[in-house]
């Protein structure tokens, strides 16, 4: 995978995507708008994502309503599908459909890039964007865009219970090694420090990537970690410390059943004191979580940085069999107002405003 090191305010910019992707829709049709005239002339396109909790399925449907009552050339209809590994799967079944969407939230880019499945997204949109949020592939072309960067894209985001920390004098850790004091505190209190979910891979990277990500930073500048090792120049020994890491965080403070539990669950186990904190795979959108399930539960939120104090960013590279991000279809791109209208939502969908 590829990352680049950056400041928390050089992180914004995914932060505000992440924003917008602790979202998601529940409702499928959007209507066809029509002009000043009453007459249906804008063109539609489906967008294909999968689906998550009630945050964020409610904010993409939102975004995708406010797009359509403004937009005077385009109407997005929404394709969810199952979020996690079935997402994957369903991904497969629309490809052998052959009917793809203009949007597609991917999964094993790779694959479907070498497939000549997904379109170059033109410099117009990614002009727009930070260097440091995406990334292209060895033909030189961006095939992603981000999408969410929250999943442990962005340092060891945590969700923690404000007045536990308040009656026992604990402060918000503000680098990584007082994050490990923190955790020994907690746990010398009796109670337990850290709840996280590895039902599936996704909620599980939370805790890996920011231990990894400095690892994988530098081999940057050349394709990405797992591209070195394939060339001979870096070995997946070089993982050694941050995988012993990632052991004794596993080993000596997490709330016992993590790999069975699922992502949503952490919320529960947070609102029932299971734990004190909980790592978050929503961001804020996992405080609205909270607040929906308890709203007296006074929780808050931090980002652990990485033990040189840097937060690193995991770009959307698709050099990575597997990583995701906002694509457009090939077959979309063929046609000229459907590419129109898709640079159009992919822009909205990044800003929020047309630019």
């Amino acid at each position: 995978m590829h990352h680049a090191t950056t400041r928390t305010r050089r992180s914004r910019l995914l932060l505000v995507t992440a924003g917008v992707a602790v979202t998601a829709l529940a409702l499928v049709g959007c209507s066809q708008g029509a002009n000043a005239g009453g007459t249906s002339d804008k063109t539609t396109i489906r967008f294909l994502y999968a689906t998550g909790d009630d945050t964020w399925n409610s904010t993409v449907d939102a975004l995708v309503k406010d797009f359509n009552e403004t937009s005077t050339t385009t109407t997005v209809k929404l394709d969810p599908l199952p979020a996690g590994s079935d997402y994957a799967t369903a991904l497969k079944t629309v490809d052998a459909t052959g009917k793809w969407p203009a949007i597609v939230d991917m999964r094993d880019t790779l694959t479907y890039v070498n497939a000549g499945k997904l379109a170059p997204i033109p410099a117009e949109v990614t002009d727009l964007l930070q260097p440091d949020a995406y990334a292209a592939a060895a033909d030189g072309n961006v095939y992603t865009t981000p999408y969410s960067a929250l999943n442990g894209e962005i340092g060891i985001n945590i969700v923690y219970n404000k007045d536990y920390f308040a009656e026992h004098d604990l402060q918000v850790p503000e680098t990584y090694d007082d994050f490990i004091s923190l955790l020994k505190d907690i746990k010398a209190n009796g109670d337990v420090p850290l709840a996280t979910a590895a039902a599936e891979v996704w909620p599980s990277d939370q805790l890996w990537k920011p231990l990894a990500a400095p690892t994988f930073a530098e081999y940057s500048d050349q394709g990405g970690f797992w591209n070195a090792v394939a060339a001979g120049d870096a070995s997946v020994s070089d993982l050694r410390a941050p995988l012993e890491e990632l052991q004794t965080i596993t080993d000596d403070y997490l709330l016992k059943g993590w790999q069975s539990t699922a992502d949503a669950q952490t919320t529960t186990l947070l609102v029932n004191n299971q734990a004190v904190m909980a790592t978050s795979s929503a961001g804020l959108g996992r405080l609205m979580d909270i607040s929906k399930v308890d709203p007296k539960f006074n929780a808050g939120m931090f980002i652990v940085p990485a033990k040189d104090g840097k937060i690193y960013v995991l770009k959307n590279s698709v050099v990575g069999d597997t990583a995701g991000g906002l694509a457009i279809s090939s077959q979309a791109a063929k046609n000229k107002k459907e590419l129109a209208s898709s640079l159009e939502f992919l822009k909205y969908f990044l800003f929020g405003r047309r630019r």
